[in-house]
Order: structure tokens, then sequence, then C-alpha cells
């Protein structure tokens, strides 16, 4: 059975955990010790965590999308959009910027850049999408594009 982020973070707070998502890190805070299944639960999630709660924080006024993505890295960015584009194939861009908490011009210049470039990603008729690699990539939660450059 497949979980959805709401199930899990349910099941978290009926824990007593809260969590909460700092740059691309998950943020788990607790009074109590948890259960080793939840913590294997957080962790095997972590990916679409991380995307969930990063997309409901760029749509809260306090903190605006550019707040969020100067906190990281150009990997963290790289993964932050290629899972954004696992979760909503065929999106636009500014769909994607939107959710990745990054401008609309980033997205594309990642795109042209060294996504195209380390083979993440690709266009076809005018569309981006990931390639079996990107897939990959997004399927591992993470994107090492240093590793993924020297393959």
């Amino acid at each position: 059975m497949m979980l959805t982020v709401d199930d899990v973070l349910r099941m978290a707070a009926a824990a007593g955990v809260t969590v909460k998502v700092k740059g691309f890190d998950l943020v788990v805070e607790h009074s109590v010790d948890s259960p080793v299944d939840l913590l294997l639960m957080l962790r095997r999630y972590k990916p679409e965590l991380v995307s969930a709660l990063r997309m409901r924080q760029a749509n809260e006024p306090s903190q605006p999308p550019e707040a969020v993505a100067s906190e990281a890295s150009s990997a963290n960015r790289d993964a932050a959009l290629l899972q954004v584009m696992s979760e909503s194939p065929g999106s636009s861009l500014q769909d994607w910027a939107n959710a990745s908490g990054q401008s609309k011009r980033a997205v594309q210049t990642l795109l042209e850049g060294r996504l195209r470039k380390r083979r993440l990603v690709e266009n076809s008729v005018g569309k981006w999408r990931l390639t079996d690699e990107g897939r990959k990539a997004v399927s591992e939660g993470y994107v090492d594009v240093d590793a993924t450059n020297a393959a």
C-alpha cells in the first residue's frame, strides 16, 4: 500500500513527532523517543515529504519562494527540480519553478545547462522531460551531479 505525504505526516503527528522542512532537509522534532518504524518511514518518504513541504512553504505568504531557494546549493536545486519534474511530468516551466521554489529563468537555465549536459533531462518537441538517468537519480533520493557527470 502506497502512503501519501499526508498519511505519513498524520502518523508522525499521532506519535508526537513534528516534521518540518529547512532548505532540503527534514527536521524531525519530538519530545519522546520516536518509534524506529516511524523514523524508517520518514527516511523512505523523505524526497516526497521535502517536495510537498517545500511546496506548502512556498505557498505561504510569509515565506517567498526566493527565500527558500536561496538556502539551497546548486546540487539541491537540481534535485528539487528533478523531483518536481518526476511528480508532475508535462507541467510548464512556471509550474516547476513555483513547486521547486526557483524562478522560471533559473529552471530554464538548469534544464538547458547542466541537467541536459549530464543527460538527466531532454527536450523533445519543445517539452522537457526526465531521461532514464534522471528518473533513476530521483528514485535514489538524491542527485550527485558530479558523480553523474563522471559516469
